[in-house]
């Protein structure tokens, strides 16, 4: 579980800063960010009981967001598309 935290909290690090060249490394501060906002949510699992109506309704929530993320992601993905002609 540990590892798999680390490599996400560096993926989503290095997803976020702006100009990362390829050998270098995130910020701690930006790492650190992001293993905490990810140790959020099994923690808040725990302190409701663990119960799957939680799970499900956090996956719900969760999912909601994540759709409209995709909705940008391909909204700029077809400007960028008409913008390369």
């Amino acid at each position: 579980m540990a590892t798999t935290f680390d490599a996400a909290s560096f993926s989503l690090a290095a997803m976020t800063c702006k100009k990362l060249p390829a050998d270098r490394e995130p910020a701690k501060w930006n790492k650190l960010f992001w293993a905490v906002l990810l140790g959020l949510i099994p923690a808040m699992v725990i302190m409701v009981g663990g119960d799957l109506g939680a799970i499900q309704t956090s996956t719900v929530v969760g999912g909601f967001f994540m759709c409209i993320i995709v909705i940008i992601v391909a909204v700029s993905f077809f400007k960028e598309i008409k913008s390369d002609k």
